[in-house]
């Protein structure tokens, strides 16, 4: 089963780790740390990729999980998420 972890001060040095390379600010710490009330959101770590969750109002939940590149790496991702 998958354990999902509420984002706080302490979640940085990971979330730095992961998505420090991305030139989308929308997925930089500082962004989702702020919002991680509003937005609802979640992580966890599935197949060594950091998965962000969220669930904004009555809407759908969504999954991003940015660094997941190859095309075995985001299988193994879903698979795991399914």
């Amino acid at each position: 089963m998958l354990t999902l972890s509420d984002i706080d001060i302490s979640s940085r040095p990971l979330f730095q780790s992961h998505l420090g390379g991305l030139p989308v600010s929308y997925y930089n710490f500082s962004n989702i740390f702020m919002w991680r009330h509003a937005m609802h959101y979640k992580y966890a770590l599935v197949e060594g990729a950091l998965c962000l969750f969220s669930q904004y109002r009555s809407e759908p939940p969504f999954v991003f999980f940015p660094q997941v590149y190859d095309s075995e790496r985001f299988k193994a991702v879903i698979d795991t998420l399914s």
